[in-house]
């Protein structure tokens, strides 16, 4: 069949045929509407921090430096896959299917490069496999955050004695680039660094670069007795 689509502000534009084997199409179609009624929200209501099409609210993102959870559009379609029954399942199995998984719904915008299926198949072999695991992460998915005390807590950094680097990638749509100065500006002794060229799974889009910014910052930071 057709490539899944999830999009558009009723149930009528949502096209959900079924390509999978495990029934996950018909499941989807008996959600229909739901999933329809989320993604319009999401769309249109500015619930929380706003992620369209377009990419974040950059006005809402200075209102609310970090008020973006769950993070971008992949994280809202991940809250909305905790929702549904058997949803964590589902969002799984999406995950191991290349195509799918390179859509802005699910990783398209957490990675500048594709993602080697051995990678994603190690990531989600364990809630697919093993019980505990999928149970475990079901009720992780589905707490519910305080939007008030997440801002809090994050601005509790300032307090933080230590020395901190923040690593941010700048051109990626899910991480707004101003929390990242805005992170490495609250926290007393932090170092700011930008990692070009990826979005936010940067160690995979950009491994050396990661690693070097990362060995520089703590070959800086060493005890000159450790020498």
């Amino acid at each position: 069949g057709p490539p899944v689509a999830v999009g558009g502000a009723n149930s009528e534009q949502l096209v959900v045929p079924a390509p999978f084997s495990n029934g996950a199409g018909t499941f989807v179609s008996e959600h229909r509407r739901k999933i329809a009624s989320y993604v319009a929200r999401l769309a249109y209501s500015g619930e929380g921090s706003t992620c369209t099409s377009a990419g974040p609210d950059p006005g809402r993102s200075e209102r609310a430096p970090f008020d973006n959870f769950p993070p971008g559009l992949p994280g809202r379609m991940a809250t909305l896959a905790s929702h549904l029954p058997g949803g964590i399942t589902l969002a799984a199995r999406q995950l191991r299917i290349g195509w799918l998984r390179r859509t802005r719904l699910l990783f398209g915008w957490m990675a500048r490069r594709p993602i080697p299926d051995d990678i994603v198949h190690r990531w989600t072999e364990p809630s697919l496999t093993i019980p505990a695991v999928r149970r475990d992460l079901e009720k992780y998915a589905a707490t519910r955050q305080d939007r008030t005390a997440l801002v809090r807590d994050t601005e509790a950094l300032s307090a933080f004695a230590g020395h901190a680097l923040v690593l941010w990638s700048p051109h990626n749509r899910v991480m707004p680039p101003a929390h990242g100065h805005r992170l490495a500006e609250l926290i007393p002794h932090a170092r700011y660094a930008e990692i070009e060229d990826a979005y936010v799974l940067s160690m995979l889009d950009r491994p050396a670069e990661v690693a070097a910014a990362i060995g520089s910052f703590l070959i800086d930071r060493r005890d000159p007795a450790d020498s």
